[in-house]
């Protein structure tokens, strides 16, 4: 019979610890009404607080010390609590991953193996937190997940619906059977092909807009070679800016940008639900980075009124909003590079060579300013800082930015269109350049499709020199729906060397007319 392995490991467990205390510290905390929402959604919660960078702009997570610095391949906690509203008894698992004995795999069977005799699910497929529990030696009680795998159940013909009054029953098929004798390693790809089949479904019709169907080849690419989540909304973005400029006249700018923020943001929700969290907290074959830190109190307090709203509106994507948001990053794991049989990149992090594993983990979760600085200063080499000074003569503005070298034309590109306030979502195209102009001294997005150095490969390093000067053009959307372009003058004033720590880029001197929104 299969069976999930649970392992110890000292480093993952006193991360586990961390994180129930401060959970149920600032449970106990809250007086409001509806805080038991809190314990059915503590997978959710695990999930993000996993995966966040426990210093800011820092990929040091729970789950990169984990993987670096506990020396348990293949090995995650999983959360689950026997009660669904009350703090009770939260237990954390370290569960050991592999094709050949894959949780997912265990909890699947079990699953079907429990609609035998029928059960009765809801309008949006959830099952009664009596029948989830009655699921035996399941790894997680998060009603989500039960419902995924209820989903991939239906698709693989082992569910189906029975024919009942007043009541929406369910039961498994009389194709289920073949569960009996099928590996775990075909069930691993059988479910695989069904996941891939979901998101691909629920994105093209909630990610990019009628016009963009994300086929389950771009899945597989995603998964495969996997990208920035900026680079996956780059496509969106242009989808959303045509929709809504082809069927709303906007003569405000600022109201088109709102309109355009809050559908990205809708659809980044969609990401996570149906892309990021099943492929990574459900199979583990992609480790998620948030790279900002997770804010027990903020997130309590924003499920708990999301879901005491969703009581009133009764619209399920209410409380999507407070489980899902999409990551900065993601790569490939270890165990999602064996099943695609991709080589794969151990790029140890930096910090991992200067600093032990212990020690990061100390000064990470002990919210002290001297073990934060430590980190900051042993988390990446010593770099050269370039100090730009960036000028819009045409509009008389202008600001002083100071860049680590390394840093892309394409980041660059990102931050100038901020610090301008231009609406960078309906950016045409964009371009460096020197002067004399040849392809060799143009720089552009891959996007763009031109021949010559790209954006994404060319760094301020490789640019400019001392007193050197390159041209930075942006073509955008106007307020009268005409493409108009922008020209700005970058100048490279100085170097400062050998720096180190972790707060650029950072702004200088700016001119008095620049009205910038700085956190």
């Amino acid at each position: 019979m299969f069976k999930y392995d649970i392992v110890e490991n000292s480093i993952i467990d006193v991360l586990n610890k961390s994180f129930l205390m401060e959970f149920e510290s600032i449970y106990k905390s809250i007086r409001i009404k509806g805080k038991g929402c809190l314990i059915e959604y503590i997978s959710a919660f695990f999930r993000k607080w996993y995966y966040s960078a426990l210093i800011e702009d820092t990929i040091i997570t729970p789950n990169c010390i984990a993987e670096y610095g506990a020396g348990a391949e293949y090995v995650y906690p999983v959360i689950k609590s026997k009660t669904i509203n009350r703090i009770g008894s939260l237990n954390i698992s370290n569960i050991k991953y592999s094709l050949d004995n894959h949780p997912i795999c265990f909890d699947f069977r079990g699953l079907v193996e429990n609609f035998k005799n029928g059960i009765a699910l809801d309008a949006d497929f959830k099952m009664d937190f009596c029948d989830i529990k009655k699921i035996d030696n399941i790894t997680n009680y998060d009603s989500n997940y039960i419902t995924y795998l209820f989903m991939l159940g239906m698709d693989l013909g082992y569910i189906e619906k029975m024919p009942s009054v007043g009541v929406s029953m369910y039961c498994t098929t009389g194709t289920a059977d073949e569960l009996d004798s099928i590996s775990n390693k075909d069930l691993l790809i059988k479910l695989t092909e069904a996941a891939i089949k979901i998101s691909a479904s629920f994105l093209s019709d909630d990610f990019m807009g009628e016009n963009y169907i994300v086929t389950e080849s771009v899945i597989r690419e995603w998964l495969k070679n996997p990208e920035p989540i900026d680079k996956i909304f780059e496509e969106a973005y242009g989808e959303i800016a045509l929709e809504i400029s082809d069927s709303i006249l906007i003569e405000d700018m600022d109201e088109m940008e709102r309109l355009i923020t809050a559908k990205t943001y809708a659809r980044g929700i969609i990401l996570d639900k149906w892309f990021l969290t099943p492929f990574s907290y459900y199979f583990r074959f992609i480790d998620t980075t948030y790279m900002y830190e997770f804010s027990f109190y903020d997130e309590m307090m924003f499920l708990i009124n999301a879901v005491e709203t969703n009581k009133v509106f009764k619209e399920e994507t209410i409380i999507d909003s407070a489980v899902y948001s999409p990551c900065t990053m993601y790569k490939l794991s270890k165990l999602g590079s064996d099943y695609f049989e991709i080589e794969y990149e151990d790029k140890i992090p930096y910090i991992f060579k200067n600093m032990k594993a212990e020690d990061i983990l100390d000064a990470a979760i002990g919210n002290y300013e001297d073990g934060r600085f430590k980190i900051l200063n042993a988390y990446e080499p010593e770099f050269d800082v370039y100090n730009l000074r960036i000028t819009d003569a045409e509009n008389d503005l202008w600001f002083n930015l100071e860049v680590k070298e390394n840093m892309t034309l394409d980041n660059l590109h990102v931050y100038i269109t901020n610090i301008f306030q231009t609406p960078v979502i309906i950016c045409q195209s964009y371009r460096f350049y020197k002067l004399p102009a040849s392809p060799f001294t143009e720089y552009t997005p891959r996007f763009m499709e031109m021949r010559g150095p790209h954006t994404e490969d060319n760094t301020v390093k490789g640019l400019l020199d001392i007193g050197e000067e390159c041209y930075y053009e942006v073509v955008l959307l106007s307020k009268s729906d005409k493409l108009e372009s922008r020209t700005i003058n970058i100048k490279l004033k100085d170097i400062i060397r050998n720096k180190s720590g972790v707060p650029y880029p950072r702004i200088g001197e700016v001119s008095p007319e620049i009205k910038m929104k700085f956190k």
